[in-house]
């Protein structure tokens, strides 16, 4: 961090002479931090009480406990830090859309120059940590308030998303350097990769309506807690990553019966890649006819989209599968080069097909032949299609030991095999969902047992 002497006065100088980054600011706790330093530098002329700095000092310590306690990740660095840092990660400005789009190699040095200024701006007053904002509240007031260094976040899902990861990596790079222009260069490569707004905060997103509403909390799964497809994943995986490194690359069509983990998949490898830059964006079926606007949207950005449908078919009667068609292939503007389809479906042709469309069948439609072209031009246009079958008894035994084996549950393997298949019958079928529910269902049991033995053992100790 930057060494800097520190009064409020030189902290409200600093957050004036913002040019580029001036947003980050705009935003409650920031307003709230620029409140507590207007009074904190009024106090030292006597121009103010202690009720107004306290008023305001308790405004900012609200909002920074509802960002840290209420979150899952901990903070980089003191909690006013931290907040700064994800505003600088998520602001757009001039900088860091150019540097997403092109790099810093593209920018003129003007823009470098008051780029790497506000960063020494900014880091004035993220040098205002708990403990120093503290120190003037108690010189304004005569009573030092605890503080939000100790602030902690909510326990989060096991693992870091890999989006949250590479944040925090450049977030520790900011707070730990000595002059946070000299981390310039890092921050724009941040930016390169990531992209910035939206697109530098979320890595899955949802097409509503015709707007784009981010996922604060995506399915969190990966590709190892998915046993019994390997081949499949493989060839997903690998066309996503010549898809991130700009190389040629495929629409996919995962099709097969359901439970089968097609949309799992998906879901997996745009998680393993998100630290990459790739985003997710989930369109219903009720979305199609926004597709266009999509496509304008994303293909505005820097960063590389997967435009995910899942579950999807047609009865022979609907014809919004021809929406999906031009987008793949077809319309005047064409896919953007940004962004690849990936679509699910319990069926391999999409749209429902008749026995009457069959070449040779009896038949009131004139060319039957191209009615049946038709309906099968809408899965030829996707180059990668993957079929995810149902697993025999001994693939699907296979897929329960590798879930077991993961989570750490220790068991019998003949009465595991038993009673995995005894759980396979109720449920009507085997299928990769199967494998995972039957897990889920000895995690209950084992968290139960663990409970029962907690209460016999604090049972059995002595009173008082």
């Amino acid at each position: 961090m930057i060494r800097v002497e520190r009064s409020p006065a030189a902290a409200r100088q600093a957050a004036h002479r913002l040019v580029l980054y001036a947003g980050v600011l705009d935003n409650p706790a920031g307003q709230a931090f620029l409140r507590l330093m207007e009074l904190l530098d009024q106090s030292r002329g006597g121009g103010t009480g202690s009720e107004p700095v306290w008023e305001a000092y308790a405004q900012l310590f609200r909002l920074l406990a509802a960002d840290v306690e209420l979150g899952t990740e901990a903070p980089v660095g003191d909690p006013w830090q931290n907040l700064l840092l994800e505003r600088v990660l998520a602001d757009e400005n001039p900088f860091s859309l150019k540097a997403a789009a092109s790099g810093l190699e593209a920018m003129g040095a003007s823009l470098v120059r008051q780029a790497r200024e506000d960063l020494r701006c900014l880091a004035e007053l993220a040098a205002w940590d708990s403990e120093a904002v503290a120190q003037a509240v108690e010189a304004a007031t005569g009573t030092k308030p605890g503080g939000w260094a100790a602030l902690r976040p909510r326990p989060g899902a096991a693992g870091e998303d890999p989006l949250a990861a590479a944040r925090r990596r450049t977030k520790e790079r900011l707070v730990k350097a000595s002059d946070w222009g000299d981390c310039l260069e890092d921050l724009a490569a941040h930016y390169r990769t990531h992209g910035t707004g939206l697109f530098g905060r979320f890595r899955a997103f949802r097409w509503d309506g015709g707007e784009l509403v981010p996922v604060p909390h995506p399915d969190p799964v990966r590709l190892e807690d998915l046993p019994g497809y390997a081949r499949q994943h493989q060839l997903l995986l690998d066309n996503t990553q010549r898809f991130v490194r700009g190389l040629p690359a495929h629409n996919a069509l995962l099709f097969g019966p359901a439970g089968t983990g097609k949309s799992s998949a998906v879901k997996a490898v745009a998680h393993a890649l998100a630290g990459t830059g790739l985003r997710l964006v989930e369109v219903g079926r009720d979305g199609l006819k926004f597709l266009p606007k999509a496509l304008d949207l994303l293909a505005a950005a820097s960063n590389r989209f997967i435009l995910f449908i899942d579950d999807l078919s047609f009865e022979d009667h609907e014809t919004e599968y021809k929406a999906l068609k031009a987008c793949l292939e077809g319309s005047a503007a064409g896919r953007p080069a940004n962004v690849l389809v990936y679509v699910t479906s319990n069926r391999r042709h999409l749209v429902r097909q008749r026995v009457s469309e069959r070449p040779g069948a009896s038949t009131d439609e004139l060319h039957p032949q191209d009615a049946m072209a038709e309906k099968l031009s809408l899965a030829d246009r996707f180059g990668l299609r993957i079929a995810f079958y149902p697993p025999d008894q001994q693939a699907y035994l296979e897929m329960v030991e590798a879930l077991v084996r993961q989570a750490g549950i220790a068991i019998d393997r003949d009465e595991l095999h038993r009673r995995a298949l005894a759980f396979e019958r109720e449920q009507g079928g085997r299928s990769g969902r199967t494998a995972r529910r039957f897990l889920d269902e000895l995690k209950a049991e084992q968290a139960l047992r663990a409970e029962q033995s907690r209460r016999a053992d604090k049972a059995l100790e002595p009173a008082g």
